[in-house]
C-alpha cells in the first residue's frame, strides 16, 4: 500500500499531475517551517566536511557519489569518515555509533551498511545532532556527509548537490505539492552540482551501469540467458526503482516487477512471497537487508560508477589538494 501511494505521488510530481494542487497550503506551511529548505553557506573548518545532498526527494543518486568519492579518497591515502543518519532501523539510536563491516542493517540502516561494505572507510551513524562529528575533525582528513544539505545547524566546508537529469525538479513546487526540498534561490550556496545520467560534458556528471548479475549462492556471474524460461521476480526498495528496472530490460532480463518503498524493511511475508519464484533479482542496497534472510536463489545486480571527465578532474584535483596539505 505504501509503495503504491509513493508511486502515485511521484507520478503526480514528475508527470505534472493536477491532483497535487490541493496540497498547496501544506507547501506554504513547509516553506514557513523549513524556511523554504534553506541551504546553509560554507564556513571555514580546520578539516573539510563535504555535504552531499538533493534538492528533491530521494532517488537522485547522492549515495553512489559518496561511495565513489570515499573509495577514491581512501585509495589516495586519506583518512575518510562518512557521516549519515540511518532510516528505518529497528530501534532509534541513543548514541552515535560506528558501523562494523557486515553490520546488521536492522540496527544501522541499509545505506550505512552499503557504504561500509563498498568502501571499508569509517561510517558514523548519527543519533541526533550531525555537529557531533566536530569531535572527529582531528582524526580524519576528509569527512563526507551523506544528506544533511538542508540541516541549518550542521557546519560544512562544501555543498554538493546531485540532480537526476531525467527527472529534474518535477513540477518545481516545494513539498508536498512537489518534490522540491529546497527553493532554487538557495542554490547560491551550492558549490558543486553533479548531474546523474546527463549528457552535458561541461557539467560534472556520472551514470550507473549494470556491471554484473551475481548468483549469491555460488558467487558466480550469470548472463541474461540464465533467466530464460524461469519465473523471475525483479524487486527494488530504492528511491527511484525505474532506472533499475529499465537497466534489466535493456539486457533482456524480464519477469515480475515489484516496487517497495525506499528503505523497506523486509519481513516474513516478503520472504514467503520471494520463495515462490525461481530467481529473485535485487539491487546491492536491497541485498544488504536480504543477505541474512532465508531466501532461495537470490541474484544481485552489481553497478559500475562511470564519471564523466569533468567530474573525474574535479574530484581528483580536490583530493590531490588534500593529500598535499596532509603531507606538509
Amino acid at each position: 500500500m505504501r509503495a503504491r501511494l509513493e508511486s502515485w505521488i511521484t507520478n503526480q510530481w514528475y508527470c505534472q499531475g493536477r491532483l497535487c494542487h490541493c496540497l498547496t497550503p501544506l507547501s506554504w506551511l513547509y516553506r514557513y517551517i523549513s524556511k523554504a529548505g534553506k541551504i546553509p553557506k560554507k564556513v571555514y573548518l580546520k578539516r573539510p566536511i563535504w555535504v552531499v545532498g538533493n534538492l528533491t526527494v530521494g532517488g537522485a543518486g547522492k549515495t553512489p557519489l559518496v561511495i565513489h568519492v570515499a573509495h577514491l579518497a581512501k585509495s589516495m591515502g586519506l583518512r575518510v569518515l562518512v557521516v549519515i543518519k540511518p532510516f528505518r532501523i529497528k530501534k532509534a539510536l541513543i548514541n552515535n555509533v560506528m558501523v562494523p563491516l557486515d553490520g546488521d542493517p536492522a540496527q544501522f540502516g541499509d545505506e550505512p551498511c552499503l557504504i561500509k561494505n563498498k568502501t571499508n572507510v569509517d561510517v558514523l551513524c548519527i543519533a541526533k545532532n550531525r555537529n557531533d562529528v566536530m569531535s572527529y575533525l582531528d582524526s580524519y582528513d576528509l569527512i563526507i556527509a551523506d544528506d544533511g544539505l538542508q540541516d541549518c545547524n550542521f557546519k560544512r566546508s562544501c555543498n554538493w548537490v546531485v540532480i537526476d537529469k531525467k527527472r529534474g525538479f518535477g513540477n518545481g513546487y516545494l513539498l508536498p505539492r512537489g518534490p522540491m526540498r529546497s527553493a532554487l534561490k538557495w542554490s547560491k550556496h551550492i558549490d558543486y552540482v553533479v548531474e546523474r545520467d546527463g549528457v552535458n560534458t561541461l557539467i560534472p556528471g556520472y551514470c550507473l551501469a549494470l556491471k554484473n548479475i551475481v548468483c549469491k549462492k555460488t558467487n558466480k556471474t550469470v548472463n541474461s540467458k540464465f533467466f530464460k524460461g524461469k519465473n523471475v521476480l525483479i524487486a527494488a526498495g530504492i528511491g527511484n526503482p525505474q532506472g533499475f528496472f529499465n537497466a534489466l530490460r535493456e539486457v533482456q532480463v524480464s519477469g515480475t516487477y515489484k516496487q517497495y518503498p525506499d528503505h523497506h524493511v523486509f519481513n516474513q511475508k516478503d520472504i514467503i512471497y520471494f520463495n515462490q519464484f525461481d530467481a529473485i533479482v535485487v539491487t546491492e542496497k536491497d541485498y544488504v537487508k536480504l543477505n541474512a534472510l532465508s531466501i532461495k536463489n537470490i541474484f544481485v545486480c552489481e553497478s559500475e560508477f562511470i564519471p564523466n571527465k569533468k567530474l573525474s578532474t574535479l574530484v581528483d584535483d580536490l583530493l590531490m589538494q588534500m593529500t598535499e596539505s596532509v603531507s606538509i
